[in-house]
């Protein structure tokens, strides 16, 4: 039951893209009767946790996964969305829309998002405050330049590269492109997939037909790494000791 308590807790840390797409994911099927990872086929392992910790803590969702009255509205009365958005945030995020938005200063929205009932910490805080600024932004709720400036900057900066190591930088991803290219076009593309946290592509592919790879090593490497990707894609820990290589 802790356990359950915690996760219903927890502030949505996913892109509010994903939080609207899942949406159209349920009402797409009619509001199932229950929500799981089943009714976001096309998310990652990581996405479809995190929708589904977000509408628990909307309560769209009950601890078993079943849709509430309120994922209804939510989901089917896309013209109302708006609306009913800006109704979860009030309801779920009392504290900060009791700061006045319009006027509060990036130190005061920390304080406030620091609290217990969000549940996040570390990066997952971040995240969970961009999704919330997000949805008020959507929801129409005045937020300060002050805030919108911070959460627009919000992370480590990284140092300037010189003209000499852009120009270098260029030269080598023209050449990776077209190598890559040359290599997509002669052979085939076997797996693809968006890196959750960096939000980069990477795939894997071979410049034969799959079926024309040697039974063997040669074809168990290959499966191996397509088994790689299917578990990232499913969220599953993926364990690398470089020490045994």
């Amino acid at each position: 039951m802790a356990e359950q308590h915690e996760k219903r807790n927890t502030a949505p840390y996913i892109s509010f893209s994903t939080f609207t797409s899942a949406l159209d994911n349920v009402a797409a099927n009619d509001v199932p009767n229950f929500i799981d990872r089943h009714s976001f086929p096309s998310f990652s392992g990581a996405a479809v946790a995190g929708t589904l910790s977000s509408f628990r803590f909307f309560g769209l969702i009950d601890v078993n996964g079943k849709p509430e009255p309120s994922l209804h509205a939510l989901a089917m009365n896309k013209d109302e969305r708006q609306g009913n958005i800006k109704a979860l945030l009030e309801k779920n995020y009392g504290n900060l829309i009791a700061l006045d938005l319009s006027r509060t200063t990036p130190s005061e929205f920390d304080r406030e998002f620091s609290g217990e009932q969000y549940g996040v910490s570390g990066d997952t805080r971040v995240k969970a405050k961009t999704f919330f600024i997000k949805a008020a932004q959507f929801a129409e709720i005045p937020i300060s330049k002050l805030l919108l400036n911070k959460s627009r900057t919000s992370g480590p900066r990284k140092p300037r590269k010189s003209k000499s190591e852009i120009s270098g930088h260029a030269d080598a991803i023209t050449t990776q492109s077209k190598n890559i290219e040359d290599r997509v076009t002669k052979g085939t593309a076997l797996k693809e997939i968006e890196l959750i946290d960096s939000g980069k592509q990477v795939w894997i592919g071979t410049d034969a037909n799959l079926f024309d790879i040697k039974a063997g090593n040669d074809l168990n490497f290959v499966l191996s790494l397509i088994k790689l990707f299917d578990k990232y894609e499913k969220g599953e820990s993926i364990d690398f000791n470089p020490n045994s290589y």
